[in-house]
């Protein structure tokens, strides 16, 4: 029986896995630990409470294995909410892996 090959997880290819960054924004993966890369999203305009300092916000966080995970915080992710796998992570939002609930109207109700 053949050997399975392992995926090799780097910064290159969960870049070339992102989907297409929004106008104004842009991207910036970094090395949480061993285990994990963190992705957020660069806010290339200036907010007036933060003065010269640019704004991100995580978009999500890789496991080495190439599994994509919402963040629970800016440091931790969400070991429970497995988003998709990173071959998959270009047809997510390009905003955030965090997918709200969706309650209709007559949920309201």
């Amino acid at each position: 029986m053949a050997k399975q090959s392992t995926l090799v997880v780097t910064e290159e290819l969960i870049r070339n896995s992102l989907p297409s960054t929004p106008r104004g924004y842009s991207y910036i993966i970094e090395k949480h630990n061993n285990m994990w890369w963190k992705v957020s999203l660069l806010h290339l305009r200036n907010y007036d409470y933060k003065g010269e300092e640019k704004v991100k916000t995580v978009y999500g966080f890789v496991k080495r294995t190439g599994v994509v995970h919402a963040p629970i915080d800016p440091t931790r992710p969400n070991l429970r909410k497995v988003v998709c796998q990173l071959v998959d992570l270009k047809y997510q939002s390009s905003y955030s892996v965090i997918n709200p609930k969706v309650t209709s109207l007559p949920h309201l109700l």
